[in-house]
């Protein structure tokens, strides 16, 4: 049997998501909150294959 981890972040630490979606052990991330709304087209969050 397989195991599938998704995340859904509802708190705005982007620095302890950032290390989570780095650590490769999420299959997928759902993002709701932000520290900084709108979302920066320099941040690194952008840049992860397995946000939704």
């Amino acid at each position: 049997m397989s195991l599938f981890l998704i995340l859904i972040n509802l708190i705005n630490n982007t620095c302890d998501l950032l290390a989570a979606l780095d650590s490769g052990h999420l299959d997928g991330t759902i993002l709701d909150v932000f520290e900084h709304e709108p979302l920066s087209s320099e941040n690194p969050l952008w840049h992860h294959r397995i946000l939704l």
